[in-house]
């Protein structure tokens, strides 16, 4: 797995997966224009997801606080689901935000009915740390979320 920056003619892809029906529900669709100031925002990592033989296989919207030392997940999408490639592809963000940017937490949002989603990020060490109800509001409706956090010294520990 290999993480690279979007370049402005992946935007449309990117918008194609965020509005593709399995994944409208559970991912934020953002404009070309968010997507355009998304690659070129220093703190912000839209990033492209290859497989071994370079095959673009999802993306993710990252954001690293500096002053924190956080790494937050915003958004993950893999366009064949089911093979594994998440599981993968949130592997290499953490080790990106880990190894690569140094940051000490990890983090990400992700709505309860996601049940394959927080299934993954509980299998890769994450814990829930808050429960946020009505704190989102998309298509005409308020959404709960979950918030979940990993550590760097429980990475470290599950990497033994």
């Amino acid at each position: 797995m290999k993480l690279i920056p979007a370049k402005v003619e992946d935007i449309p892809w990117i918008m194609m997966l965020e509005k593709a029906p399995e994944n409208r529900n559970f991912v934020w669709q953002g404009s070309y224009e968010e997507h355009l100031f998304e690659i070129n925002d220093p703190d912000s990592y839209l990033l492209i997801h290859l497989d071994k033989s370079d095959k673009n296989i999802g993306y993710s919207l990252n954001k690293f606080h500096k002053k924190s030392k956080n790494f937050e997940i915003r958004r993950i999408v893999v366009n064949n689901k089911g093979l594994g490639l998440g599981k993968k592809s949130m592997k290499a963000l953490l080790d990106f935000g880990f190894n690569e940017l140094g940051a000490q937490r990890i983090w990400l949002d992700v709505y309860p009915e996601n049940e394959i989603g927080i299934s993954l990020y509980k299998s890769l060490g994450f814990t829930q740390e808050a429960h946020l109800r009505r704190s989102d509001y998309q298509r005409g409706k308020y959404y709960d979320q979950l918030v979940f956090g990993l550590l760097k010294e429980e990475y470290q520990e599950l990497l033994l």
